[in-house]
């Protein structure tokens, strides 16, 4: 395993360069969670439900890569 003396550097520019990326993906999925919660007929699109599906896998990769970076897994 890699030992970094600069990773929660690391991490603060991560989170810089992602986060207006994650806002926009968490505004949109608070409005539809709140469409659907008090709304008595929400039906989500197909696009909307393929968004949904999409957002954890990138969540997932990006973790995964940040993680491989820093030498903490393998990939």
């Amino acid at each position: 395993m890699r030992e970094s003396g600069n990773t929660a550097s690391d991490l603060a520019k991560y989170r810089i360069e992602r986060a207006e990326e994650d806002y926009r993906s968490a505004v949109l999925l608070c409005e539809i969670r709140n469409f659907s919660d008090y709304d008595d007929m929400f039906i989500a699109s197909k696009s909307q439900t393929e968004e949904q599906v999409k957002n954890p896998r990138i969540v997932i990769d990006t973790v995964k890569g940040f993680l491989v970076k820093e030498g903490i897994i393998d990939e």
